[in-house]
């Protein structure tokens, strides 16, 4: 079965923004595109030394819980991912077979590493950039 992710991710977005403190939530409306889901990751890994660094590591943290939860509604019990509608000419479907568990360590890792060997996604949906990165570490079987 094939799953569309754009509503679940909409849905999130409205959880996460209604569950924050002011300005974290104003941070985690922001991680909108790949640049700011890498820069809000780069706090999270660097610590919360700062301001910036809390609201940046919560909005990553806050990213991360919200995919995983849009994942998990909008397919079966271990069923791959599919999101669709991706590239230049939305024509394109990324695959992936989400773990059963994931650290946000690993996941900001992922997406952070993943932007640096594609920094054309900066400029993309910061959902095109997490779906490519856990499809090059989490494929989907070409059973």
């Amino acid at each position: 079965m094939k799953y569309l992710v754009v509503p679940a991710v909409a849905a999130f977005l409205l959880a996460v923004g209604a569950s924050l403190s002011a300005p974290a939530q104003a941070a985690a409306s922001r991680v909108e595109a790949g640049a700011e889901l890498v820069q809000s990751c780069k706090s999270f890994l660097k610590g919360e030394a700062n301001v910036d660094d809390v609201v940046g590591s919560a909005s990553c943290k806050s990213y991360a819980v919200g995919l995983v939860s849009a994942v998990n509604n909008g397919r079966e019990p271990g069923a791959p991912f599919e999101v669709h509608r991706l590239g230049p000419n939305e024509d394109e479907t990324v695959c992936f077979e989400p773990p059963q568990l994931i650290r946000f360590d690993e996941f900001a890792k992922l997406a952070v590493g993943y932007a640096e060997e594609h920094p054309d996604l900066l400029d993309k949906p910061a959902l095109e950039l997490s779906a490519r990165a856990l499809a090059s570490k989490y494929p989907c079987s070409t059973e």
